[in-house]
């Protein structure tokens, strides 16, 4: 399948710096893991094979897709996505990575190139016109239940992330559930920023997270003891929108002793690249 033809190479227009055969050969290639089933009590370990979507691959996309939202606690939680908009982001608007167990899919993670289109999510910051449009989402991304906690999403994030670089898309965007810790802490850890929030997707909150750049460094507030620092509940959604609308960024998430998860907060003025800590996806 060619990943850089028809609409998809219009969204990456000169001079923007995009080496189409690093970026061909980055995309016909295969990354290899290894992973346990949660269920499998004799902890067996199993080969995992990572690479881009093709069309081919679509049927299974969309069922591992409606088992994920079948599964979930609270609709709220994942974007029920139709057949359409995850076929247009296998080679139209965008790419989607898949992990394979054993020929099987049993995760994904979409990067999306959404260019000029009306829901860029750009919109929810101040970046000027040329800027916006380097901007690409990081769009729906689900492990199959029986294998979640082998950090395939982290390594599928590094995996789109660097597409989405190669492609010359600077800026990194995406929104993330309140009601979902586990994916904005893995995305934090990752060197995004909790910038704004909004309701998405007809009634769905959303903290909005923006990454610029190589994530060459997490970011953490300068002074770890600076009183302007503060936390709340990741899922105080009105709270920390509150506290967004006064200037904080939300930079990494906290699980507690007693199990909940707190968004750790500062002033966007405060907080800078931590270089001594190694970049984690």
């Amino acid at each position: 399948m060619p990943p850089v033809e028809a609409d998809t190479e219009a969204r990456i227009p000169p001079p923007w710096p995009s080496d189409q055969t690093a970026l061909l050969a980055f995309h016909q290639s295969e990354w290899q893991s290894n992973i346990l089933r949660r269920d499998d009590p004799a902890e067996t370990s199993y080969g995992v094979t990572l690479r881009f979507l093709e069309t081919a691959d679509l049927n299974d996309l969309v069922e591992l897709h409606q088992a994920v939202v079948a599964n979930l606690p609270d609709r709220h939680i994942f974007r029920s996505d139709q057949p359409d908009f995850l076929a247009d982001h296998i080679e139209r608007r965008g790419a989607t990575v898949g992990a394979f167990k054993e020929g099987r899919l049993i995760g994904y993670a979409v990067v999306s190139f959404p260019y000029q289109d009306p829901d860029n999510l750009a919109r929810f910051t101040d970046l000027p016109a040329d800027e916006a449009l380097r901007v690409a989402h990081f769009d729906g991304a689900a492990v199959h239940p029986d294998f979640r906690g082998n950090h395939l999403h982290q390594t599928m994030n590094q995996i789109r992330g660097h597409y989405a670089l190669l492609a010359g898309y600077h800026h990194l965007m995406g929104t993330v559930s309140p009601l979902n810790p586990y994916s904005l802490g893995n995305h934090l850890g990752a060197g995004f920023q909790v910038i704004g929030h909004a309701v998405c997707y007809g009634d769905m909150q959303r903290y909005i997270i923006h990454r610029k750049g190589h994530p060459t460094s997490l970011q953490r507030p300068r002074n770890p003891e600076d009183k302007e620092l503060i936390s709340c509940p990741v899922d105080a959604f009105f709270e920390v929108s509150e506290h967004l609308a006064h200037g904080y960024i939300g930079f990494a998430v906290q699980r507690t002793s007693s199990g909940k998860y707190l968004l750790q907060m500062a002033l966007r003025d405060t907080v800078t690249s931590d270089t001594n800590r190694a970049f984690r996806t």
